[in-house]
């Protein structure tokens, strides 16, 4: 069974999160850097600030401090199944 990769990247400025999917998990400086283009896309504070990581069963958590706003990365590992007709 094949797997994906599922990032969700959550700002509390903005109404709804960012998905991105991929067959490589990324890692902190490509989240970063990911974060940081949304973040000048949107016109939010240039101030990034890693706070803390937690991961919990192949699943993983990232917090941010954007000025005065927090910004939540979830990245997680899903299974695909592949349908044969």
């Amino acid at each position: 069974m094949k797997t994906v990769i599922l990032v969700s990247i959550d700002f509390d400025d903005l109404p709804i999160p960012f998905k991105i999917a991929s067959e490589n998990e990324p890692n902190k400086s490509q989240i970063l850097e990911k974060i940081i283009d949304i973040v000048n896309q949107c016109g939010l504070s240039k101030e990034v600030k890693f706070k803390s990581f937690h991961q919990e069963k192949g699943q993983k958590l990232y917090f941010y401090q954007i000025g005065d706003a927090d910004c939540y990365v979830f990245v997680e590992r899903i299974e695909i199944w592949e349908l044969s007709m």
